[in-house]
């Protein structure tokens, strides 16, 4: 029989080696699980999120500036008439398949109003002030509400060139931060509109789901270089847009992107358990992720994603944790600030403005995070949870996070080149930041995203002919504003006569090779894309081959 020993004066029973101490520790531990969770939702202790509030939405506002931005510089190029995907056309095609009003609730966009360069422009440019305006604290529920309705209405409108996770990530956290702002025109830190429990509680969830379901993604995936640690030795080389830190980084050695594999579910999954376990818990986690996203940012350019999820992280703080980190660092004079208590009437216009939306949103992100996570196919719900699903899903605003599940086992593009001398000569576009020559790193362009050329790698990896085929024939047809997205056009003054699509094979270099011959690239071609694309003379119609 094993041993028993008693000590009376600690008040503990040690059984082979196991204390009553631990026992009681395990019996306790949901009960303490519990009350983590609640502190985690917002609804613990005297905690207050004035401060935290204040610098997120500002921060939010910085990430939209660069969202609207990109579409007032690439938007009349690839969503304008004549552009690659003109928004005009599909929602022509939209209003011949639905005409009834309904095609308003399901494809929402303000560009039903008008999809010409000038409308695709004005929206971009309310978008941005709107943007301003949520830094600058001016109506931030207002400009919350225009900074959702205008990414909506280009998402909306959209196919291959609004990625899932990077456009649905701002989407969901614009609708779910409006009722967390304060408000009022000008209301500062908010004294008297502090954030209202739900709401923090509706964000927070956000904050966990984006961290951890990325991590369980790579542990439930088939990858097999997830499961053995490896994905990091391909990861830099199939990045949108490596950086020089990327190259580095990728010829580093096996150990190191071994230790980097494990430290991607330190942070995705170790990091957001963490964050349950209290503020100390909170203050484990914050740096973890933090860095870890940092590292991302700086090594593979993945425009404002690593940016707003650091900036999601600083919903993990309170006020009384920036009061204590200050008073360690000797800045006294920061007190945490005193919220007013929150006014508890309820009308119908409070209802159907914040809680309606919020218990919305909440219902399709949890829907949405169950099934990805399960892997269940929506065909399997019930009648009523697929059709939510699909319709949620036109919103983009509530979103499972399953980023890089996979991992591209090889770099592919496709390039561009045109002649205007019969196919004497091939001149190629010069792209701005995807690999192309072979002694040039792509330079730090996040948290700004170069939407064309990110969707072109994307398609070089996964083969979508019909987008491909659609640039070149904006290409045939003189498009201006395409062309001023690439670095070197060749035909500034007119299209050319025909358009060809050779397709290659990068791969880094290691670092002799680089020392010996200035590059980081290896490109080796592998075959034409599909046959060349050129202007019949009589009709002026693109046609496939010579």
């Amino acid at each position: 029989m094993a041993p028993i020993r008693l000590d009376l004066k600690n008040g503990t029973m040690d059984i082979d080696g196991a204390p009553l101490a631990a026992l009681r520790w395990l019996r306790a531990f949901p009960a303490r699980l519990a009350r983590a969770c609640v502190d985690f939702a917002g609804y613990g202790g005297e905690a207050t999120y004035l401060w935290p509030r204040w610098l997120f939405l500002r921060l939010v506002g910085v990430v939209f500036i660069f969202v609207f931005a990109g579409w007032i510089i690439e938007g009349p190029a690839l969503v304008g008439p004549g552009g690659v995907e003109p928004i005009g056309d599909f929602l022509d095609s939209v209003l011949k398949q639905d005409p009834s009003l309904a095609r308003f609730v399901f494809m929402p966009t303000v560009f039903w109003l008008s999809s010409g360069a000038k409308a695709i422009t004005v929206a971009g440019a309310t978008g941005l002030l709107a943007a301003v305006a949520l830094v600058l604290n001016l109506w931030p529920r207002l400009a919350l509400f225009v900074c959702w309705l205008i990414q909506v209405s280009f998402v909306s409108a959209c196919r291959e060139l609004a990625p899932a996770q990077l456009d649905g990530l701002v989407l969901e956290l614009a609708l779910l931060s409006i009722p967390f702002a304060p408000r009022g025109l000008r209301p500062g830190l908010g004294r008297d509109s502090p954030p209202h429990r739900f709401a923090t509680f509706c964000l927070r969830w956000m904050v966990f789901r984006v961290m951890f379901q990325s991590g369980l993604v790579k542990l439930w995936s088939t990858e097999k270089a997830w499961h053995d640690l490896g994905a990091m030795d391909r990861m830099y080389e199939t990045a949108p847009f490596p950086t020089i830190l990327g190259y580095l980084d990728h010829n580093l050695s096996h150990g190191w992107h071994l230790f980097e594999g494990a430290f991607t579910y330190v942070a995705e999954l170790f990091a957001p358990l963490a964050a349950l376990a209290g503020r100390r818990g909170r203050w484990i986690a914050i740096p973890i992720w933090v860095v870890f996203q940092i590292g991302i940012q700086v090594t593979n350019n993945f425009g404002w994603l690593n940016v707003t999820a650091i900036v999601m992280g600083l919903l993990l703080l309170d006020d009384q944790m920036i009061e204590r980190a200050a008073s360690l660092l000797g800045r006294r004079r920061i007190t945490a600030p005193v919220a007013l208590p929150a006014k508890r009437e309820v009308s119908v216009f409070r209802v159907l403005a914040f809680y309606v939306p919020l218990l919305m949103g909440l219902y399709f992100s949890s829907l949405e995070f169950g099934v990805r996570l399960l892997k269940i196919q929506p065909v399997l719900l019930p009648r009523w949870m697929e059709r939510s699903m699909l319709w949620a899903g036109t919103y983009r605003s509530a979103n499972a996070y399953t980023l890089y599940e996979f991992v591209a086992m090889k770099r592919h593009h496709v390039e561009f080149q045109g002649t205007d001398d019969g196919g004497v000569t091939w001149k190629t576009y010069g792209f701005r930041f995807q690999p192309q020559a072979l002694d040039r790193t792509c330079p730090f362009i996040a948290p700004y995203f170069a939407r064309f050329e990110a969707t072109m790698q994307i398609m070089g990896q996964y083969a979508s002919r019909r987008f491909i085929a659609e640039v070149g024939r904006a290409l045939l047809e003189g498009n201006r504003e395409l062309g001023g997205l690439f670095r070197e056009n060749p035909f500034p003054d007119h299209p050319p006569q025909a358009i060809r699509f050779p397709y290659y094979e990068f791969k880094f270099t290691d670092l002799e090779t680089r020392r010996r011959t200035g590059n980081y690239w290896s490109k080796q071609y592998l075959d034409e894309y599909f046959p060349p694309l050129s202007k019949d003379p009589k009709t002026g119609k693109v046609r496939m081959g010579n």
